[in-house]
């Protein structure tokens, strides 16, 4: 698939997110009117979507993702048009106590208190979505790409590239090597270890998921539960959107969101336009 070169007009950077919380967050954050922002729906939709830019697109088309449980290492002065948040989802950059604190009209120690009770609550649930992750990448590794169109013409040829290829052969064995040995327990104990280091110190406020720890505060304060008759979904974003614009008055914009504006701006070569 090919984005036609008239969708992305000169001008301005377009950037692909996975979701509306990213998507008004950055809005709130940057205000930028030469980066635009544009929902994809998912973070496969966004890698594909920067990967099929035409050419002449390259420079003003890219994508931002949540890391989720994939491990860190994505360095953005290197990488290439696709940016992955350097903490599990957008929403861990909105964990700024004291405005959290200030929207639910709390102390700043009880909502320290609740996001990281609520991290304490979830240790074994990431835990276990951490290993499906690794599990999930092990298995997709070397899986097949299309084949090119000349060597496929035919049923038979279909079929041979589909049943001949090594990934099968590779599949059976790094399936078994999970059920056997007792790797899902070294696998368990160790990401509880990490896990354990983290809730030791702050890194939980990183590498847990923001985006319920956020969720866990509006079942505790009532200040937090968003508009009557809102769905949880709009409830979310309300959170997020109030928490972005509380920050961003305060002057706390996230130093990851201005690297990313700066990044976007230098690369696109904005920075060289006038406006």
């Amino acid at each position: 698939m090919t984005v036609p070169k008239s969708d992305y007009p000169r001008g301005s950077v377009y950037l692909w997110v996975e979701d509306a919380a990213t998507r008004e967050a950055l809005e709130i954050f940057l205000r930028d009117k030469r980066i635009s922002l544009h929902i994809a729906r998912s973070k496969s939709a966004v890698h594909n979507l920067v990967r099929a830019t035409a050419a002449g697109d390259a420079k003003i088309v890219y994508g931002v993702v949540d890391r989720d449980f994939d491990p860190p290492g994505n360095d953005w002065n290197h990488c290439d048009r696709l940016f992955v948040w350097p903490v599990h989802e957008l929403e861990n950059l909105l964990l700024d106590e004291e405005v959290l604190a200030e929207l639910a009209q709390a102390r700043v120690i009880d909502i320290g208190r609740a996001l990281k009770q609520a991290a304490e609550a979830m240790r074994w649930e990431v835990a276990c979505s951490a290993v499906l992750r690794r599990i999930d990448r092990d298995l997709r590794d070397g899986f097949p790409g299309d084949p090119p169109r000349s060597q496929v013409r035919t049923r038979e040829e279909a079929r041979s590239f589909l049943v001949g290829n090594s990934h099968w052969t590779a599949l059976a064995t790094r399936a078994a090597k999970f059920q056997q040995g007792g790797a899902i327990d070294r696998m368990l104990d160790e990401i509880d270890a990490q896990a354990t280091a983290d809730l030791a110190g702050d890194q939980w406020k990183a590498r847990f998921p923001g985006k319920e720890l956020l969720r866990s505060l509006r079942a505790a304060f009532p200040r937090l539960q968003g508009p009557a008759g809102a769905t949880p979904d709009n409830r979310d974003l309300d959170l997020v959107k109030q928490v972005a614009r509380e920050m961003r008055r305060r002057e706390r914009t996230p130093s990851d969101i201005v690297e990313l504006r700066r990044i976007l701006r230098a690369r696109s070569g904005l920075d060289s336009m006038t406006g």
